[in-house]
């Protein structure tokens, strides 16, 4: 389930560390708008700035998991008074958003990773983190970056699809409490730290020397 994490968490604190933003963390008021479409906060906001003016303001929105906190490249809309408002459609509902306001992105036409830490010290979820990272590295490398539709073929493409597989083993692993110790996703009956652990960090590699 994702909530909107406490900003005076400590590991909240963490995130917003990693990020480094000049700017401070801040709840903003939820109020979607008919005009965007679902999850497009960006188009939201252009579109709403258009219609009625005020601007965009663009940065983190800090969300919590059961295993991991992450931060989303975001951006919220500022009304002609300078109250910010989250404009965003979603399936979730949320009276209010924890954002921090970040324009160092903005403006490039480049796609933004999310950043992630662990909730915990299970190191399974740290595998699940490079996961992540390495399906986006994939898909964005070079000029994909600016694309709107995902070419891969060789071994970029075998990648690709191993750790979007993976994504969906790892976390229902780390879901059920596994640990490095535990037996093998793939049920060989081998702890984890003997079986895929290897593979993986191998990939991982592999991928960051395709990728660098």
């Amino acid at each position: 389930m994702v909530t909107v994490p406490r900003l005076e968490a400590r590991i909240t604190r963490s995130l917003l560390e990693r990020i480094g933003s000049a700017s401070n963390a801040e709840y903003v008021v939820t109020q979607a708008w008919s005009g965007g479409r679902p999850n497009e906060c960006f188009e939201a906001v252009e579109g709403r700035v258009a219609a009625e003016g005020g601007r965009a303001l663009a940065g983190w929105a800090l969300w919590k998991g059961e295993l991991l906190i992450e931060a989303e490249y975001y951006c919220v809309w500022v009304d002609e008074g300078g109250r910010k408002f989250d404009i965003a459609q979603r399936e979730l509902a949320f009276d209010r958003i924890l954002f921090v306001p970040d324009d160092r992105s903005h403006g490039t036409g480049l796609q933004v990773n999310n950043l992630r830490l662990n909730l915990g010290s299970n190191p399974v979820v740290d595998y699940l983190i490079e996961a992540y990272d390495c399906v986006f590295l994939l898909e964005n490398a070079g000029e994909r970056a600016k694309e709107s539709s995902l070419s891969l073929d060789g071994m970029e493409a075998a990648l690709h699809h191993y750790f979007t597989m993976l994504k969906g083993k790892l976390e229902l692993y780390a879901y059920r409490g596994a640990s490095p110790d535990s037996p093998c996703f793939c049920g060989s009956r081998k702890p984890f730290h003997s079986c895929h652990q290897d593979d993986i960090c191998k990939a991982i590699a592999k991928v960051h020397a395709l990728v660098p």
